[in-house]
Parts: structure tokens; sequence; C-alpha cells
């Protein structure tokens, strides 16, 4: 059976994504964000990988392509998604403090409840 992995070149991509959550961490420190805002973070870095994407397949558009562009944002996405696991296995997020309320007063309520014994259980 051929060997469907090229260790050499997932060594090489799992370093630099190591390497760039240990930039993070420096820059930012540990982070501790809710789901909310890591998917944000998430979906930032995947907006600028799509725009690599897409100046490099339309390079006359854009000035932010190339394939070493497209492999640093992807190496940026790998790194926020390992720090989301990271955080979820260190179980020290807490959701943000900005408040949620709506019109109806029984969700409102179920929201807080959840919060809380969510609290409690990290």
């Amino acid at each position: 059976m051929k060997e469907c992995m090229d260790t050499k070149v997932l060594e090489n991509a799992v370093n630099d994504v190591v390497i760039e959550r240990a930039a993070q961490d420096a820059r930012f420190g540990i982070q501790n964000h809710d789901p909310f805002v890591y998917g944000g973070i998430l979906m930032e870095e995947l907006g600028e990988f799509m725009q690599a994407a897409l100046d490099t397949r339309w390079p006359k558009m854009g000035k932010h392509g190339g394939l070493d562009r497209m492999r640093h944002e992807a190496v940026q996405m790998a790194a926020v998604a390992l720090a989301i696991v990271e955080c979820l296995d260190r179980r020290t997020w807490k959701w943000g403090s900005h408040r949620f309320e709506t019109d109806d007063p029984e969700w409102d309520r179920e929201v807080r409840d959840r919060r809380q014994e969510f609290d409690r259980e990290t």
C-alpha cells in the first residue's frame, strides 16, 4: 500500500504552526476567548487566506497573492484553531462579559442560568 502522507511535509507544516502559536502567545499572552470570539478571529484569518487565494487566482485584481502568502495565512488559521483546542482543553475560557437580553424574560433567564451552570462546571 502506498504511503499517503509525506511525513517531512507534515513535520514542516506542524512545526510552523507551533512557531506561530508561540508568536501569538508572545504577542497577546495566553488567550481564553469564548467560542464566538475565537470563531470571529478564525473567520478573520480565513478571510485573509481567501484574499490571498483570490489574488493568486486573479493576480491583476490584487497584490496579496502567491503560494507563500496563502501558506502564511493557512499557518495562521491553523495556529488559531490550535489555540481554540488548547483553550477548550484548559477549560479556562469564560463567556464574554457583555450582556445579552431580549424582549423575552423567560429566554433571558434561561440564558443566564445556562451561563451560570457552565461557569460552575469550569
